[in-house]
Protein backbone atom coordinates (compact mmCIF):
# COMPACT_ATOMS: atom_id res chain seq x y z
CA UNK A 1 0.00 0.00 0.00
CA UNK A 2 1.25 3.45 -0.92
CA UNK A 3 1.58 5.81 1.88
CA UNK A 4 -0.91 8.04 0.25
CA UNK A 5 -3.25 5.85 0.77
CA UNK A 6 -3.27 6.27 4.34
CA UNK A 7 -6.36 8.96 5.70
CA UNK A 8 -6.12 10.68 8.57
CA UNK A 9 -8.60 10.17 11.58
CA UNK A 10 -9.32 12.40 14.32
CA UNK A 11 -10.51 11.09 17.72
CA UNK A 12 -12.86 12.42 20.07
CA UNK A 13 -15.92 12.11 22.16
CA UNK A 14 -16.97 15.82 21.72
CA UNK A 15 -18.15 16.64 18.28
CA UNK A 16 -17.95 20.42 18.43
CA UNK A 17 -14.02 19.89 18.57
CA UNK A 18 -14.19 18.80 14.71
CA UNK A 19 -14.01 22.65 13.13
CA UNK A 20 -10.41 22.50 14.86
CA UNK A 21 -9.02 19.72 12.21
CA UNK A 22 -11.39 20.48 9.26
CA UNK A 23 -8.55 20.91 6.94
CA UNK A 24 -6.83 17.81 8.33
CA UNK A 25 -8.60 14.86 8.81
CA UNK A 26 -10.26 12.71 6.38
CA UNK A 27 -12.79 11.11 9.03
CA UNK A 28 -13.78 11.45 12.53
CA UNK A 29 -13.68 9.01 15.34
CA UNK A 30 -16.93 9.50 17.78
CA UNK A 31 -16.03 7.77 20.50
CA UNK A 32 -19.42 6.98 22.24
CA UNK A 33 -18.70 5.51 25.38
CA UNK A 34 -17.64 8.76 26.97
CA UNK A 35 -19.60 10.92 25.04
CA UNK A 36 -22.20 12.97 26.39
CA UNK A 37 -25.60 13.42 25.22
CA UNK A 38 -24.46 11.69 21.60
CA UNK A 39 -27.72 11.75 19.99
CA UNK A 40 -28.22 15.29 20.34
CA UNK A 41 -24.18 15.84 19.21
CA UNK A 42 -24.74 13.80 16.17
CA UNK A 43 -28.41 15.04 15.03
CA UNK A 44 -26.92 18.43 14.95
CA UNK A 45 -23.26 18.10 13.33
CA UNK A 46 -23.31 20.27 10.91
CA UNK A 47 -19.23 19.19 9.26
CA UNK A 48 -18.71 17.42 6.47
CA UNK A 49 -15.94 14.90 7.16
CA UNK A 50 -17.51 11.68 7.65
CA UNK A 51 -18.06 9.99 11.00
CA UNK A 52 -16.40 6.71 12.24
CA UNK A 53 -18.81 5.49 15.63
CA UNK A 54 -17.36 4.11 18.09
CA UNK A 55 -18.59 2.41 21.08
CA UNK A 56 -15.32 2.71 23.22
CA UNK A 57 -14.62 5.58 25.29
CA UNK A 58 -11.78 8.55 24.72
CA UNK A 59 -9.41 6.97 27.47
CA UNK A 60 -8.57 3.57 28.13
CA UNK A 61 -10.85 1.37 30.71
CA UNK A 62 -13.89 3.40 30.06
CA UNK A 63 -17.19 2.76 29.67
CA UNK A 64 -18.00 0.84 26.41
CA UNK A 65 -21.55 1.13 24.68
CA UNK A 66 -23.79 -1.39 23.75
CA UNK A 67 -23.75 -2.32 19.94
CA UNK A 68 -27.20 -2.05 19.37
CA UNK A 69 -27.03 1.61 20.92
CA UNK A 70 -24.31 2.25 18.27
CA UNK A 71 -26.13 1.01 15.36
CA UNK A 72 -29.44 3.19 16.43
CA UNK A 73 -27.35 6.04 16.47
CA UNK A 74 -26.52 5.61 12.37
CA UNK A 75 -29.82 6.96 11.51
CA UNK A 76 -29.66 9.92 14.32
CA UNK A 77 -26.84 11.88 12.59
CA UNK A 78 -27.13 13.29 9.07
CA UNK A 79 -27.71 11.21 6.02
CA UNK A 80 -24.47 9.77 4.69
CA UNK A 81 -22.12 11.26 6.90
CA UNK A 82 -21.75 8.24 8.77
CA UNK A 83 -18.81 6.21 6.95
CA UNK A 84 -18.23 3.34 9.67
CA UNK A 85 -19.13 1.92 12.73
CA UNK A 86 -17.26 0.04 14.78
CA UNK A 87 -17.92 -2.98 16.20
CA UNK A 88 -15.62 -4.84 18.54
CA UNK A 89 -14.03 -8.80 17.68
CA UNK A 90 -15.48 -9.95 20.76
CA UNK A 91 -19.07 -9.14 19.84
CA UNK A 92 -18.74 -9.86 16.29
CA UNK A 93 -20.28 -13.13 16.35
CA UNK A 94 -23.43 -11.87 18.50
CA UNK A 95 -24.56 -8.73 15.85
CA UNK A 96 -25.18 -11.34 13.11
CA UNK A 97 -28.39 -10.07 12.31
CA UNK A 98 -27.29 -6.32 13.14
CA UNK A 99 -24.48 -6.09 10.37
CA UNK A 100 -26.20 -6.33 7.18
CA UNK A 101 -29.00 -3.47 8.27
CA UNK A 102 -25.84 -1.28 9.00
CA UNK A 103 -24.58 -2.18 5.62
CA UNK A 104 -27.24 -1.68 3.79
CA UNK A 105 -27.41 2.20 4.66
CA UNK A 106 -24.05 2.13 3.19
CA UNK A 107 -21.92 1.84 6.44
CA UNK A 108 -18.78 0.04 5.85
CA UNK A 109 -17.72 -2.29 9.35
CA UNK A 110 -15.01 -2.07 10.94
CA UNK A 111 -13.79 -4.75 13.40
CA UNK A 112 -11.54 -3.47 16.10
CA UNK A 113 -9.45 -5.61 18.69
CA UNK A 114 -7.66 -3.99 21.25
CA UNK A 115 -5.31 -5.49 23.50
CA UNK A 116 -4.25 -3.40 26.49
CA UNK A 117 -1.94 -5.86 28.59
CA UNK A 118 0.66 -6.34 26.17
CA UNK A 119 1.10 -7.03 22.25
CA UNK A 120 0.13 -10.75 21.28
CA UNK A 121 2.64 -12.87 19.88
CA UNK A 122 3.13 -12.95 15.83
CA UNK A 123 0.58 -15.79 15.80
CA UNK A 124 -1.92 -15.37 18.01
CA UNK A 125 -2.34 -11.30 16.34
CA UNK A 126 -2.21 -12.95 13.21
CA UNK A 127 -4.59 -14.96 14.45
CA UNK A 128 -6.88 -11.82 15.82
CA UNK A 129 -6.64 -10.14 11.90
CA UNK A 130 -7.28 -13.06 10.84
CA UNK A 131 -10.66 -13.30 12.77
CA UNK A 132 -11.58 -9.82 12.32
CA UNK A 133 -11.32 -9.93 8.33
CA UNK A 134 -13.64 -12.95 8.17
CA UNK A 135 -16.21 -10.70 10.24
CA UNK A 136 -15.51 -7.04 8.87
CA UNK A 137 -15.11 -4.86 6.07
CA UNK A 138 -12.01 -2.91 7.70
CA UNK A 139 -9.95 -4.79 10.54
CA UNK A 140 -8.27 -2.15 13.46
CA UNK A 141 -5.44 -3.46 15.75
CA UNK A 142 -4.23 -1.55 18.99
CA UNK A 143 -1.76 -3.04 21.07
CA UNK A 144 -0.14 -2.36 24.19
CA UNK A 145 3.64 -1.36 23.13
CA UNK A 146 6.32 -2.16 25.92
CA UNK A 147 9.28 -2.19 23.57
CA UNK A 148 10.83 -2.02 20.29
CA UNK A 149 10.16 -5.90 20.09
CA UNK A 150 6.33 -5.61 20.69
CA UNK A 151 6.07 -2.03 18.08
CA UNK A 152 7.91 -4.49 15.37
CA UNK A 153 5.67 -7.45 16.03
CA UNK A 154 2.73 -5.08 15.26
CA UNK A 155 4.38 -3.12 12.16
CA UNK A 156 5.07 -6.91 10.53
CA UNK A 157 1.43 -8.05 11.23
CA UNK A 158 -0.08 -4.89 9.68
CA UNK A 159 2.64 -4.99 6.88
CA UNK A 160 1.55 -8.51 6.21
CA UNK A 161 -2.02 -8.37 6.47
CA UNK A 162 -1.94 -5.19 3.59
CA UNK A 163 0.31 -7.44 1.24
CA UNK A 164 -2.52 -10.18 1.67
CA UNK A 165 -5.33 -7.23 0.71
CA UNK A 166 -6.59 -7.03 4.13
CA UNK A 167 -7.61 -3.56 4.84
CA UNK A 168 -6.24 -2.88 7.84
CA UNK A 169 -5.43 0.03 10.44
CA UNK A 170 -3.22 -0.11 13.68
CA UNK A 171 -1.18 1.08 16.12
CA UNK A 172 0.40 0.54 19.83
CA UNK A 173 -0.29 2.63 22.72
CA UNK A 174 2.10 3.44 25.84
CA UNK A 175 5.21 5.75 25.79
CA UNK A 176 7.05 3.03 23.60
CA UNK A 177 4.14 2.62 20.90
CA UNK A 178 3.73 6.60 20.25
CA UNK A 179 5.56 6.44 17.07
CA UNK A 180 3.89 3.75 15.70
CA UNK A 181 0.49 6.00 15.19
CA UNK A 182 3.35 8.02 12.39
CA UNK A 183 4.62 4.92 11.14
CA UNK A 184 2.45 2.18 10.88
CA UNK A 185 1.06 4.33 7.75
CA UNK A 186 4.29 3.08 5.48
CA UNK A 187 3.49 -0.59 6.35
CA UNK A 188 -0.21 -0.90 5.23
CA UNK A 189 -2.44 0.58 7.56
CA UNK A 190 -5.12 2.38 5.96
CA UNK A 191 -5.54 5.02 8.82
CA UNK A 192 -3.60 6.84 10.99
CA UNK A 193 -5.39 7.93 14.47
CA UNK A 194 -4.98 10.60 17.15
CA UNK A 195 -7.33 12.37 19.42
CA UNK A 196 -8.23 15.75 17.96
CA UNK A 197 -7.41 16.92 21.54
CA UNK A 198 -4.69 14.99 23.49
CA UNK A 199 -5.34 14.29 27.25
CA UNK A 200 -1.77 15.78 28.58
CA UNK A 201 -1.70 13.12 30.90
CA UNK A 202 -1.49 10.22 28.39
CA UNK A 203 1.46 9.21 25.38
CA UNK A 204 -0.88 10.49 22.97
CA UNK A 205 0.25 12.76 20.09
CA UNK A 206 -2.44 14.36 18.23
CA UNK A 207 -4.08 14.56 14.94
CA UNK A 208 -2.14 18.22 14.10
CA UNK A 209 1.14 16.98 15.00
CA UNK A 210 0.57 13.73 13.56
CA UNK A 211 -0.40 15.22 9.93
CA UNK A 212 2.64 17.16 10.24
CA UNK A 213 5.20 14.61 10.91
CA UNK A 214 3.88 12.84 8.33
CA UNK A 215 3.91 15.50 5.89
CA UNK A 216 7.46 16.21 7.10
CA UNK A 217 8.44 12.31 6.05
CA UNK A 218 6.29 12.12 2.98
CA UNK A 219 7.84 15.72 1.39
CA UNK A 220 11.71 13.74 2.12
CA UNK A 221 13.09 13.29 -0.98
CA UNK A 222 12.81 9.62 -2.34
CA UNK A 223 9.48 9.14 -0.81
CA UNK A 224 6.98 9.58 -3.27
CA UNK A 225 3.34 11.04 -2.68
CA UNK A 226 0.71 12.75 -4.60
CA UNK A 227 -1.20 15.55 -2.60
CA UNK A 228 0.37 15.27 0.60
CA UNK A 229 -1.10 13.69 3.75
CA UNK A 230 -3.38 16.93 5.36
CA UNK A 231 -6.51 18.04 3.94
CA UNK A 232 -6.34 14.60 1.69
CA UNK A 233 -10.12 15.50 1.41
Amino acid sequence: MDVDECRLVGVTDDLATVGEVRTLADYVEFRLGSAANPRAQLSSYADDIPLVLSPRAATEGGETLAFDEVASMVSVAPPDIVAMVEVPLEDADDEGEVLPGIRERGVQVLISSYTNEKTPSKRDLREIISRCRERGDLVKIVVSVKDEGDALVLLECLNDASREGTKIAGYGTGAAGKHTRVISAFYGSTLAYAPIRPDDRSDDIGLKQLADVLETITNTEGIEHRDGLSGNR
